[in-house]
Parts: structure tokens; sequence; C-alpha cells
């Protein structure tokens, strides 16, 4: 039977916020410090989740689902997607575990206990992608086979850090009159005093796990102080030291709120696609008084693909900037997250406090358009060496880049202009075999370290083909569709979701040279038309092409497609058109 008494919630992300997440009993989040912009570049991390609680969770629990950071080889560092060491990962987590607590928050959930070695690549093996390397535990194989376990950094620092948490007052808030001290500490924990400034120390009083008591900020003058909280253990060993800031206002309570305000306000409800978004910003001082020359940091949040694009600007006479932002590249219904914020000094701390607004975008002028491409039949097989020779120089050639024809193509995650990526493709065809030339623009070349049907999570092309266009269905495929990935690493695989020809596997007796440059590389590929059901039986075929990018990271970041959608590996209704010639 129902249970009403029981907790529901779901874990969200960045991506899906524009929902009503109001409905749930515990507003449950999965944020990490290295993205989107969102909180990167606008708010910062404890800004996004005091965004989330105001918006979702005024008076409901909150919880931080997922927060972590990888160690992985490659990626950034310092607190970014992989590549941090492991104290940057102590240091990154704890600022992280430290934020949710002052935002509001109930808990966390450190992510993840081992290394997920499964994730990415070979799953026997611990690839560098940072997908594998979240662990507060790191695993390895000895020379017998058998599993290593080690405790990082993190382990450790958790484990103290987990000892005294002080719940209230948060660092940075101002506050006034009554000021209550909460702070929740595990058993070895006997004593808790605390002390503001260098006044005299006071103890609190434990009931349960909680320790708690208050003092008067009457007698106080007005200011920032530090507000010292120790924890001892039985033997009165000091086992940790707590300092926040907050700020002390009985006179001046004008200053109760935040020095600075931040609104972002448009001049529509919804849009369109393919218009234009306009909005503005406006900073305000704690009197409502617009702030002239104030640095502002903005961002624009396309969460379906996970692609962000970030400014700054100072604010006018006014206290506003205004902004502007092209929709060409939205689909049908979709959403864009604006963000804004701005830092500032109190005391001896910085701090940030910003605006978020979710912006809903419904069908306009952008629709799929079937383009086509004539490929023609050669009459002597293509030498594949990776150069572009004679044979292909009367071959049609399929540009893939932002626009087309003034017809903005689909893309996906995030993508930073045609040197970022960019392609040229075209294709031929004999008796035996489908040829296929790609000359790929790509700032940081060929990056693919991926094997069998994980290919497509770094740098290549799909390639998407069916040679019956009658038999397509309304959603999904037929058994004459397919999808073929090329790896910039010269791996190939055919997938599998339909029946006939080659499937799940890589192509039979086909073969690819890959040519790499220094900001671009040239793939030449044959693919034996042995792999597909009836290959010219109908002059008319249909193909689309995607090409896939990996920069920062082992795994893919952006995709650009020719003709359909994001969604082509699932349904072939969106594909261009081939004629054979």
């Amino acid at each position: 039977s129902l249970d009403p008494n029981r907790g529901v919630s779901i874990s969200s992300c960045a991506m899906d916020d524009f929902v009503d997440h109001t409905f749930w009993d515990v507003l449950a989040f999965n944020v990490y410090m290295y993205s989107p912009a969102i909180i990167t570049h606008s708010l910062g991390y404890r800004g996004y989740l005091e965004s989330l609680k105001k918006r979702y969770a005024p008076d409901k629990p909150f919880i931080v689902t997922e927060f972590g950071l990888p160690v992985s080889p490659s990626g950034p560092g310092k607190y970014g997607y992989g590549g941090n060491t492991e104290e940057e990962q102590r240091d990154g987590v704890l600022r992280m575990y430290r934020d949710l607590i002052d935002a509001g928050a109930v808990g966390g959930c450190v992510f993840a206990w081992i290394d997920e070695w499964w994730k990415a690549g070979n799953q026997s093996m611990h690839n560098d992608h940072p997908e594998e390397w979240y662990g507060v535990i790191s695993i390895k194989l000895n020379d017998d086979g058998d599993i290593v376990e080690k405790k990082r950094p993190l382990y450790h620092a958790l484990k103290k850090f987990h000892q005294a948490l002080v719940i209230e007052p948060k660092n940075g808030k101002h506050y006034r009159g009554n000021v209550r001290i909460e702070v929740y500490a595990m058993d070895s924990v006997k004593k808790v005093n605390y002390k503001i400034n260098k006044k005299q120390w006071k103890e609190l009083k434990k009931k349960g796990h909680w320790w708690t008591g208050s003092f008067d900020s009457s007698t106080i003058k007005d200011g920032f102080y530090e507000l010292e909280v120790r924890s001892y253990d039985k033997r009165k060993k000091l086992l940790k030291s707590i300092k926040k800031q907050i700020g002390l206002f009985n006179k001046n309570k004008e200053q109760l709120e935040a020095p600075y305000s931040v609104r972002i306000t448009m001049d529509q409800k919804e849009y369109k696609t393919g218009g234009l978004m306009k909005g503005e910003i406006k900073v305000l001082d704690f009197k409502q008084d617009p702030v002239q020359d104030k640095l502002l940091q903005y961002s624009f949040f396309w969460p379906k693909n996970w692609q962000d694009r970030s400014y700054e600007k100072k604010t006018d006479k006014n206290g506003l900037v205004p902004f502007s932002f092209p929709l060409k590249y939205m689909a049908r219904l979709d959403n864009i997250t604006v963000s804004a914020g701005l830092q500032y000094m109190e005391g001896e701390k910085t701090y940030r406090t910003g605006d978020l607004y979710n912006v809903l975008i419904r069908d306009g002028k952008y629709a799929v358009k079937k383009r086509n491409i004539n490929i023609y039949k050669k009459r002597s097989p293509v030498k594949i060496d990776g150069e572009i020779d004679q044979a292909w120089e009367k071959a049609d050639r399929l540009i893939i880049r932002d626009i087309v024809d003034k017809v903005p193509l689909s893309m996906a995650g995030s993508w930073d202009g045609i040197n970022d990526l960019s392609a040229e493709v075209r294709i031929l065809y004999d008796k035996d075999n489908l040829y296929l030339l790609a000359e790929i623009t790509d700032d940081i070349p060929a990056k693919n370290i991926q094997e069998g049907d994980r290919i497509w999570d770094g740098d290549g092309v799909e390639f998407y083909l069916s040679t019956d266009p009658s038999r397509i269905p309304n959603k999904g495929f037929s058994g004459w569709d397919y999808q073929v990935i090329i790896g910039a690493n010269g791996n190939m695989w055919i997938y599998d979701q339909a029946e006939g020809g080659t499937r799940n596997q890589p192509p039979v007796n086909s073969d690819v040279k890959i040519r790499k440059l220094t900001d671009k590389y040239i793939m030449e590929v044959r693919l034996s038309l042995a792999n597909f059901k009836d290959f010219g039986k109908k002059k008319r075929i249909n193909i689309d092409i995607a090409v896939n990018d990996a920069d920062k990271h082992n795994g893919r970041e952006g995709q650009l497609i020719w003709n359909g959608k994001s969604d082509n590996w699932k349904n072939s209704v969106n594909w261009g058109v081939g004629i054979l010639k």
C-alpha cells in the first residue's frame, strides 16, 4: 500500500535545472565544481547550491547527491575534470563540502568510494579517462592479479573533517541579535568551545551528536568577525579547529543583506528557435542604488548538449549589462540557462553573488533540412594512404561546420568555432567498396584511446547509411540502416541497432588510414560493400556524417552533425540523401 510518510526524490543535475523540483520531498542534485559555466564562471559552487536551495527547497531538505574530483593522468588539473593531484582532490572536495554546508544543504555524498575501472575503454585496465579516477580509495592489481587498495589523502582528510561540522552560523552571512551556534560531532568529541575574535572561549552544550549555544551580538560593535570552533577528545587533545567569518550588524540593519544584488531580466518569457534572445543584468548595492563599473561574469548554458558560452563586462552608469544571444543552434524544444555573478570583498574574505534565469525555447525557424550529395562511381579501386590524391578530385564535398547554406547544423556538447572542429567529407564507391575521405580541422587532432564499441568516445567520424530509404521507420532503425564509427586511432565498428549485414563488430574486409597534422587530421576509409545489405539496388540512399571531438579529456566533448540530429544513433529518419551516380 502507499506510504504517505515516506520521502521521495530523484537525483538531478544542472542539465534538468529548468524542471520544477518543488514537488519532491527532498531536493537532490549532483553538483561538481568544474562544470558547467554557471558554476565555474557566474555563480561559483556555493552560489549555485544557494540558488537551488532558494528556488526549489527553501523549507525542505537539500542533499548534494554527488560531488568529487578525479585524479586521472589526463585532464586540466587544479580542480578540473581530471588531472588533479591527490592533494588537489583532497583540497577541492573539502572546499565543496564546506560550501554545501554553508549553502544550506543537509549533507552530501562524496563520489566515489573506489576508482571505477569499467567506465572507459578496456574494462580490465585502468584507463586515463577521468571517469575512472574519482575514488577515495585507489585500487590496482599486483603481480599475482590480486586487488590492492590504497587510501588516498582524501580518505584521511574526510575522517578528520567529519569529527565536527559547524552547521550554524554560515560562513560570510550577516547576523544581528542572538546568534545560534550548531555543531554536529562524532562520538569521539567530548568537548566543543568557541570564541569571537580574541574574546573569551565559551563551551557549547551537548545533546546527542549536537553541540549548541548562542551569543548576544548586540553588545559587539558592527563589523566582520572570526568565529573559531574547537573540538577535543576525552584526553583534551585538539581534534579539529574550524574558522568562519561572519558579519554582525545591529545598528546598521541595512547591511544585514549582501552588499550587492544581481538581477537578470528578459525581454520575453519564451523564445523561438532561430531568433535572438535579449535581456539585461542589473547590479544594485544594499541601498538598492545602481552600481557602475562593476565587473560581471555571465554565461549561457545549453543543458541539452552541455554546451556553454561565457562572457564578462562592466556595468554602465545605470548598473546594467545588456546582452543578446542567437538561438540558431537550438532544437525544436529546448532551454537555455542564463546566469550572472560578481565577486566582492568583505572583511578578509572574497565572496560571490548572482542570479539565474531559465529560458524556454520553442519551435521556430530551425528544422532539419534534407541535404543531399552526389556519390560518384569509380572504375578502379581508390588507394587508401591518407593522401588527398587525384581520385578524389571530382567528388562532391560535404561541408560540416556551424552553418551551411544559411541553415545551422545540429551540434552536441561544446564547440568553440571552426578551428576547434569542422570538416570536409567526400564519398565515392566502386563495384566492391564504399570510400570515405574526411579532412577534419581540429585544434587537438586525432585524440582517441578507445577500442571496440566505445570508439565513439573520442575523435572520429560517424558514418550513417541506409541502403533502402523506403524502409526507414518513423522511429528506430530498419535492417537496411547502419551506423559505422571510424575512430581517429584507426579502429572501426558497426553497431547492432538492427539485423542484416555486418553488426556489432568491426567492418569486414575494410581498412582505414589516418594522417595526423598540426591542426587537423585526414582520414581515408575503405568499407567493403559486403558489410551492407542490398547496397546499389537503390540509386537514392540516405546518409549522414557526424564528426566527434575530444580535446581536454580522453572522451568525446563535442559533435557536429551534417544533416540529422544527435539521436542519429537510434533514429534514421533525419539522415540526409546520397545520389549514386
